[in-house]
């Protein structure tokens, strides 16, 4: 959807600490590298993307 409107700098929000420190941290699990291989994916269009936690609370609509 960001990228449809033209927007290239991104804050991807995820509920998974441990998804995102992975991310930033470039930690590589067999269990997790599809999702982390397909959130890598959703990055590259963008000049600037960045990766953050938010508790599950704070993501209401999105959850």
């Amino acid at each position: 959807m960001a990228q449809s409107r033209g927007y290239d700098k991104v804050i991807l929000e995820i509920d998974c600490m441990t998804i995102v420190e992975m991310i930033k941290e470039g930690l590589k699990s067999a269990t997790t590298m599809t999702i982390i291989r397909k959130i890598k994916m959703m990055q590259r269009p963008f000049a600037d993307a960045k990766f953050q936690f938010v508790r599950r609370e704070g993501n209401m609509v999105a959850d």
